[in-house]
């Protein structure tokens, strides 16, 4: 078995059993493993089954090497998923790469209203610490 794919690479540099090889060997494997089904997904998500879609959609987009590809409807449910959780910056990050690629004023307007929902969940933040501080 040899661990090495073009004749140019040195013998010494992948060697038989090291653990190169292996590491390599083994992160090949995990990945072809795992082939996510998006029709599943999908089916998921219409179910309500949101915390695992998302894992499952993040899998997905991890597969792909160029973004450019990824299908525009899974990074507005991750949007949505990510809203719903009230974890609004990773709701943005999806927002940016969807206007990034489809620039249209309804995005601008929801980056806009999440980013004011950031800073009103930080202003009752630090409303709370100054009450408890000075209580």
């Amino acid at each position: 078995m040899r661990c090495w794919t073009s004749s140019t690479q040195r013998r010494g540099f992948f060697r038989k059993g090291s653990k190169v090889c292996g590491f390599i060997l083994s992160l090949n494997l995990a990945t072809q493993a795992q082939i996510i089904n998006l029709a599943q997904v999908d089916s998921l998500f219409r179910n309500g089954n949101q915390a695992e879609s998302a894992i499952l959609y993040e899998k997905y987009l991890s597969q792909f090497n160029n973004k450019g590809l990824t299908p525009l409807p899974i990074y507005y449910k991750l949007a949505f998923i990510s809203e719903q959780r009230n974890d609004y910056s990773r709701a943005l990050y999806y927002l940016s790469t969807i206007y990034n690629r489809q620039p249209r004023q309804n995005i601008l307007t929801k980056s806009r209203r999440l980013g004011q929902n950031i800073i009103l969940q930080a202003m009752k933040w630090m409303t709370s610490v100054l009450f408890s501080f000075f209580s």
